[in-house]
């Protein structure tokens, strides 16, 4: 009797408001937990996929760059200018972006596209050096190459002047100067693609000058600021370049050249006289 009357019990209205309210609490719950299991699923997928997709991505840009490479030194070898079309291609690959990713393959493409004088590809690849440069990545050889055997195009040659303090704090600005001091001293270069001496330009030989003139304090360091000796190097350098040397850097020729003297090294009376 006790418990049909409990099973009778007429709940109170807010009873029954409490009870749909905790029914509604759970369904919507469940809801929720059920939404973000779908949602989980979805994101999970997506990343999966976008994964897939970068991967993918990444091979075909290593075979891109791959047959870049390959197509600059097949241009190279017949004696082929790079087709524009090409070349554009070429631009499209190269990125700081990833540069740590594809960094190998940048570091091939660029110096080989330096070999092209007057074309497309060089202007392309000075481009790409510069983002480089601009984004604090230094590679050694591929400045080198630049050099191109001593000759530099203008935009090699605003490259070489605008970096020229990354270079001389990375240990390069004197091997710079020295690539282009060789040029200037020969007067030219043999080109190896014509096989015959090939001398300087006006407009090349004025532009290896400018930089000269910038890189000489650089390269005249280790004998004006670190004690070095008058080796036969730097009186050559001193000897020839003495027209280009500013005020500042005269200054501190001829304070080491006579300290050297008073030494009682030998300094020959000519040069002291260059930079008095």
């Amino acid at each position: 009797m006790e418990h049909q009357q409990k099973r009778n019990k007429v709940l109170t209205p807010e009873q029954k408001a409490a009870l749909i309210a905790a029914g509604e609490s759970k369904r919507e719950e469940r809801a929720k937990k059920k939404l973000q299991g779908e949602q989980n699923k979805e994101i999970t997928s997506l990343r999966k996929k976008a994964e897939a997709e970068r991967k993918e991505a990444l091979i075909e840009k290593k075979k891109n760059l791959a047959w870049a490479i390959f197509y600059l030194n097949s241009c190279s070898y017949t004696g082929n200018k790079p087709e524009k079309s090409e070349v554009e291609k070429i631009k499209n690959l190269l990125s700081v972006t990833d540069y740590h990713v594809h960094r190998d393959d940048y570091c091939k493409i660029v110096p080989l596209g330096m070999d092209f004088e007057g074309e497309k590809i060089k202007e392309v690849c000075c481009q790409f050096l510069r983002e480089q440069l601009e984004n604090n990545i230094f590679e050694p050889f591929t400045i080198i190459s630049t050099l191109s055997g001593g000759y530099i195009s203008a935009k090699v040659c605003e490259i070489l002047l605008d970096f020229k303090d990354m270079f001389a704090a990375h240990e390069i600005g004197k091997h710079i100067f020295i690539k282009l001091d060789e040029t200037i001293k020969e007067d030219g270069q043999f080109d190896v693609k014509r096989r015959k001496f090939v001398p300087l330009k006006k407009e090349k030989k004025e532009r290896l000058i400018k930089v000269i003139k910038a890189y000489l304090p650089i390269y005249l360091k280790r004998f004006t600021d670190s004690g070095y000796e008058l080796r036969e190097e730097f009186q050559d350098a001193l000897i020839r370049y003495s027209n280009l040397a500013s005020k500042e850097l005269k200054e501190k020729i001829s304070a080491r050249l006579h300290e050297l003297e008073n030494d009682g090294k030998d300094v020959p009376k000519g040069l002291i006289a260059l930079y008095e």
